[in-house]
């Protein structure tokens, strides 16, 4: 509940997306402040990941064993798990402050460019929300994650494969 967003919920009903709170973190419980920032900011598209990948294997494995291949509630259920936990994955993996991907890039890269990382934390929600409302990063997502979806239903044939 501490990670639900009253108004990005309101959003995402009625504009199709929205937000969430961040996950609160306690960096002085962090040992190594640079590795374990990027442990903590890989946490939630490492578990996006694996989910994804689970729901593909049961996918298809209700396609290829279980007979589903027909029924058209198991497709639009699984592909929407599918698709929302690959686009979340990829969404926050880009390097625009307040996402995930922000706190790897600065943490691997802001000493060799602190200007740029400077300027992304006071800017970066705008490009985002700029990014957006243009569609710009929805024709990229929707790439990235038809890639991510095939290199996952490759694997996962592959190891289905192996119990037919």
């Amino acid at each position: 509940l501490a990670h639900l967003d009253p108004l990005g919920i309101i959003m995402l009903l009625f504009l199709g997306f929205g937000w969430a709170r961040p996950v609160p973190v306690n960096p002085r419980n962090f040992k190594k402040f640079r590795r374990d920032d990027i442990i903590v900011s890989l946490a939630g598209i490492t578990a996006n990941c694996i989910v994804a990948f689970f729901a593909v294997l049961i996918f298809y494995a209700g396609i290829l064993f279980w007979g589903l291949g027909n029924n058209d509630a198991y497709y639009q259920i699984m592909m929407r798990i599918i698709t929302i936990n690959l686009s979340l994955m990829v969404f926050n993996l880009i390097p625009l402050h307040p996402l995930d991907g922000s706190h790897v890039a600065e943490s691997l890269l802001f000493r060799k460019m602190p200007r740029v990382f400077l300027f992304l934390r006071d800017y970066g929600q705008y490009i985002l929300i700029a990014l957006l409302i243009t569609g710009v990063l929805s024709n990229i997502l929707t790439f990235l994650v038809g890639g991510i979806f095939d290199i996952l239903s490759r694997l996962a044939l592959l190891i289905l494969n192996l119990f037919s």
